[in-house]
């Protein structure tokens, strides 16, 4: 049976409804990190100071293009509901490197333990670098210890399963 690391390091098996509900309570998370004021809704300025948090260099036309393809009512916000539609929807290819090139700070082409490590605690998520280890030896298809960008594209687009026996 497949199983999915969850965000302590554990794993729990893939039987629909507690994945979902385990994914979309991470989303809620998430969502919480960028939503910074609260108020229940994703902001452009929001949005642009997470990324920047991040290490990513935006611009006000990219926000803004970020923001009017997840912005589905329109209203000029990103809604807790749209930036779940907008995870399941999944992300294009242009999106998945563009996230990539956040987690890689070297710009080597591949993501190690410490650079995965120092993006999730940029975000406020606790980190160390046994916990990012693991991470990577669950896509590591290569064996390298490094997650490539056809690895990060497969981990953010299908199930991670476990590779131990």
């Amino acid at each position: 049976m497949d199983e999915v690391p969850s965000s302590d390091g554990s794993k729990s098996a893939c039987s629909g409804e507690v994945v979902m509900e385990q994914s979309v309570h991470e989303l809620e998370e998430v969502f919480k990190k960028f939503d910074a004021n609260g108020d229940g809704k994703i902001s452009g300025s929001e949005l642009a100071d997470i990324l920047r948090s991040l290490g990513s260099d935006v611009g006000e036309a990219e926000v803004k293009a970020m923001m009017e393809e997840a912005d589905a009512d329109g209203d000029g916000y990103v809604s807790l509901q749209e930036f779940v539609d907008l995870n399941n929807k999944g992300a294009s290819v242009k999106d998945l490197k563009n996230a990539f090139k956040v987690f890689d700070r070297d710009c080597n082409g591949s993501i190690s333990a410490a650079e995965l490590c120092h993006t999730l605690e940029s975000v406020g998520e606790p980190c160390t670098i046994e916990e990012s280890k693991n991470i990577i030896h669950n896509v590591d298809k290569n064996g390298d210890g490094l997650i490539s960008v056809e690895e990060f594209q497969t981990m953010m687009t299908s199930e991670m399963t476990d590779k131990s026996k």
